[in-house]
């Protein structure tokens, strides 16, 4: 009786352009999350060698009906070790559709840009405070059941939060939002401001930015809203992102002149006091 037996080793070629591919993008990623999981996909591809180019295995990888099923993860490292991009023309390249949540795709490149840029774009008269994001290091909920040991809920997690010590003086958020209709605080979602109005009244920060995306062909020019019976001033600008971002000179200035004009007209008011209708 004939007897054939496989052996299973991993390093093979087309993991060695998966462990390239996940060493190149641990070099370059910026967010947490995605550096634990390339850490965690480098530990399970330990045995298999780590090539010096790509060029000598991507054109020389055949698929099987056994390996079939990692043709779509070869295609997306292909594309990125090759620097390429997927275009919507026919094309011999084959790709598959993604849907990304552009509001964390905003949120995720303002909070970038300003701390990636700090120097350029903090006003000078706040070159000591402390930005902080997502709410910061201690979570902070915006309700709390009336009856013993309850605890909070409804957390709030503001995207940015300037600080002098330990006290916010702005908070910034990121809408991945249109500004369309005149006059321009009309496209503003309640949901929004209430929203604003929250995170002010919880953190005793009376001074609130919504930082929206500039629709193209338009130009809206920073102004705020003072909120009835309350110290709390909502600042609302727009970031041009119809330019060249791998040249961000414009958008540092842009965000630099939005933040000068916040410092010019802010309420420096420490807590919120309400007034009397």
């Amino acid at each position: 009786m004939d007897v054939a037996y496989d052996e299973y080793l991993p390093d093979t070629p087309l993991n060695r352009i998966f462990r390239l591919a996940v060493r190149q993008m641990q070099l370059i990623t910026r967010d947490s999350a995605n550096r634990q999981r390339l850490a965690e996909l480098d530990d399970l591809l330990q045995p298999v060698e780590i090539p010096t180019s790509a060029s000598a295995y991507l054109d020389k990888i055949h698929f099987t009906r056994l390996s079939e099923r990692f043709k779509g993860a070869f295609d997306l490292a292909r594309l990125f070790l090759l620097g390429q991009s997927v275009h919507l023309l026919a094309g011999a390249q084959q790709a598959w559709a993604f849907v990304l949540d552009m509001n964390q795709l905003f949120e995720a490149f303002v909070t970038s840009l300003l701390q990636s840029n700090r120097i350029r774009i903090i006003p000078p008269q706040w070159k000591e405070t402390v930005i902080e994001t997502q709410g910061g290091r201690v979570p902070k909920y915006l309700a709390r059941p009336n009856y013993s040991n309850a605890k909070p809920f409804s957390q709030i997690k503001p995207d940015i939060l300037i600080k002098r010590g330990s006290t916010p003086f702005l908070i910034i958020d990121a809408k991945n939002k249109v500004l369309s209709h005149q006059p321009v605080y009309a496209s503003i979602a309640e949901d929004d401001l209430y929203q604003m109005v929250a995170y002010a009244t919880r953190l005793r920060c009376p001074n609130v930015l919504l930082l929206y995306p500039r629709a193209k062909n338009t130009n809206v020019i920073p102004f705020f809203l003072d909120v009835e019976l309350s110290p709390i001033r909502i600042y609302v600008a727009t970031l041009n992102l119809h330019q060249p971002l791998d040249k961000l000179d414009g958008i540092i200035g842009e965000f630099r002149d939005i933040l000068g004009y916040v410092h010019r007209h802010m309420n420096m008011t420490e807590e919120t006091l309400w007034r009397a209708d």
